[in-house]
């Protein structure tokens, strides 16, 4: 355990630790970005397994316990519960300690979460799935037909359809929301006139009820006929068409939020957003792309979501997304963030960028809590935050990677005020 203060003051012990050690006072606690003979006489060099206090004394760090083996990540906590990944499996588990598997094989990749009306949405990659509200898994997103539907034709007087040929196709509805039709329709010949048609189709987990399309006779273009799971066709609306076939489940999004009644995320340099207290679907057409670069990182607050790229901040207003024309996207940072060093505590985020540690009120203000006390000369891609207690002050650490290497760790009161951006 080094504790050096340029040279004046060094011990080095395989023994316990005493709760205070009267070595000095260091009331700067640990510098690094200046030489270290240019240091004061109350900063540090380096103090591992140590906490400095507020008045310079330092106190052994009282350590922890490990309660569960393995590689986990991608910690959330649910419910009395949590939930990450353990080597690749999707897993839960309770105050009993006992491990519940809930997705073997699911990811490597980082997981990301949002809690909404009593539910855990979570996704990573090429997978989307929620904890309802009875602690089940279920998967998140809606999803297009999968199985034709079921065709009985009619006796001959049943109707007033015309013999000849026809196809038959249905699509599910969420909602306001409409999925594709199914890839194949059902095709029917009919030899005599006057008959009807019976279609049924089972459904979807969560879809409201389907819309059945069927072709005019002898032909390949589908009109819609009728609405429900199970609809007798005898006649059918030859100006409506089926819907377009469109991308209908919900994309695996990074950086989940939940703001003015929707859930938000990202995924490459896309923003995406769901239906308006309907969070089985997102709609992918809104700032595809806000400046052309990699979204790295968006998070909610009262009155909007901050939203940072690979080379900007930005604050957007969320409460008409769908009004493009008066949205309010207004950049306010010049700088980036680094991926993975998100924080939150209660009507506050901050982050790291390579200009220091940053808190954004619920209004898009933002300040820099650091200033020139982060060496960031390397340059770090990635990271993760932990916020924690420690003697009655809030304090967030970082840890910082440079090329997937663990490289840094950096140490901030939460509370420290310091300069509006």
């Amino acid at each position: 355990m080094p504790i050096s203060n340029r040279g004046k003051y060094s011990q080095e012990s395989n023994g316990k630790l005493s709760d205070l050690l009267t070595l000095g006072k260091w009331k700067q606690g640990i510098v690094n970005r200046i030489d270290e003979y240019q240091l004061p006489t109350d900063a540090l060099v380096d103090a591992l397994n140590v906490d400095i206090r507020q008045d310079g004394s330092v106190k052994s760090r009282d350590g922890y316990v490990k309660l569960i083996e393995g590689k986990c990540h991608s910690v959330f906590s649910f419910k009395n519960k949590l939930y990450y990944v353990k080597d690749t499996n999707f897993v839960r588990v309770g105050e009993d300690l006992i491990e519940e598997v809930l997705i073997n094989n699911y990811t490597n990749s980082q997981v990301y979460y949002v809690e909404v009306a009593g539910e855990l949405y979570f996704a990573t990659e090429n997978y989307t799935h929620k904890i309802n509200k009875f602690g089940n898994l279920e998967s998140w997103g809606i999803k297009s037909p999968t199985d034709q539907c079921e065709v009985v034709v009619g006796e001959e007087g049943s109707g007033l359809m015309k013999k000849g040929r026809y196809l038959v196709n249905y699509s599910y509805l969420y909602g306001n929301y409409e999925t594709a039709i199914h890839p194949l329709s059902v095709v029917i010949d009919v030899a005599y006139d006057n008959f009807n048609i019976t279609a049924n189709c089972i459904p979807s987990s969560q879809s409201t009820s389907a819309n059945f399309y069927i072709s005019s006779l002898n032909g390949e273009e589908l009109y819609f006929a009728k609405s429900g799971y199970e609809v007798e066709i005898d006649a059918y609306d030859k100006v409506s068409k089926s819907p377009k076939e469109i991308s209908d489940a919900i994309p695996a999004l990074e950086n989940l939020c939940f703001a003015n009644g929707r859930i938000w995320g990202t995924k490459g340099n896309y923003l995406y957003f769901s239906n308006d207290r309907d969070y089985r679907q997102c709609n992918p057409t809104l700032y595809m792309g806000i400046d052309g670069s990699e979204i790295v990182l968006m998070k909610a607050v009262d009155n909007g979501v901050y939203v940072v790229t690979k080379t900007a901040t930005y604050f957007l207003q969320t409460r008409n997304p769908e009004d493009t024309q008066n949205m309010q996207l207004v950049k306010i940072f010049e700088h980036s963030a680094i991926k993975g060093t998100l924080f939150e505590d209660d009507k506050t985020v901050g982050w790291l960028s390579s200009e220091g540690y940053i808190i954004g009120d619920n209004q898009g203000g933002l300040k820099n809590m650091s200033e020139d006390k982060i060496d960031f000369s390397k340059n770090y891609t990635e990271g993760s935050s932990v916020k924690i207690k420690k003697n009655g002050i809030d304090k967030v650490i970082f840890s910082l990677k440079e090329n997937g290497e663990k490289s840094s760790f950096q140490t901030f009161d939460k509370n420290n005020e310091d300069n509006l951006i």
